[in-house]
């Protein structure tokens, strides 16, 4: 889960501010998460490691370390060129910004009930 607390108490903002910061993030990486998509398909390993690294700076702002480890984790590889399945790693990765969506939710809708 989200820690929107934690967050806006570190950046001195509200919770609603919190928010829409993680929706940005959101926003954000579905855009690299497409041009990742091509770039392993085009097995263009610059490509793979500067959208990975776009993704993981944001989400280590938010403290998103479940994000962060597969953005790494892409990166390392593809900065040694090393010849694994990308597809599943980038299906890891994609499920970890799908939990950040879902928590997102959850926590719109316990901020609603507040």
């Amino acid at each position: 889960m989200l820690d929107i607390d934690t967050l806006s108490k570190r950046l001195k903002i509200s919770q609603e501010q919190a928010l829409e910061k993680f929706e940005h993030f959101l926003e954000y990486a579905q855009i690299q998460l497409a041009n990742l998509e091509d770039a392993i398909e085009a097995e263009n390993y610059s490509k793979m490691i500067k959208y990975c690294h776009r993704i993981g700076k944001k989400a280590s702002k938010l403290e998103l370390n479940f994000v962060t480890i597969h953005t790494e984790h892409i990166e390392i590889l593809a900065t040694f060129k090393r010849d694994t399945d990308y597809k599943i790693l980038f299906e890891e990765l994609r499920a970890s910004i799908q939990k950040v969506h879902e928590s997102l939710q959850l926590n719109q809708q316990l901020l609603n009930y507040a």
